[in-house]
């Protein structure tokens, strides 16, 4: 994942805890290979776009 940005690189743990969240809520799982893990996701990108729509519109009604 951290080969994909060619500009201002994020800092290694930051790409961690983002996976990491990911994999809490579901979204993301692991399989390991010795000391090395490999991410797959467990949702569709359709489906986590509708996921984060529907958190946000939630979001913006209730704190309006």
């Amino acid at each position: 994942m951290l080969n994909e940005f060619t500009e201002d690189k994020p800092h290694y743990n930051t790409l961690s805890s983002i996976v990491r969240n990911l994999e809490e809520k579901g979204s993301v799982a692991h399989e390991a290979f010795g000391n090395t893990l490999r991410y797959y996701p467990l949702i569709s990108k359709e489906e986590y776009r509708k996921k984060f729509a529907n958190i946000a519109i939630m979001g913006y009604y209730n704190y309006q």
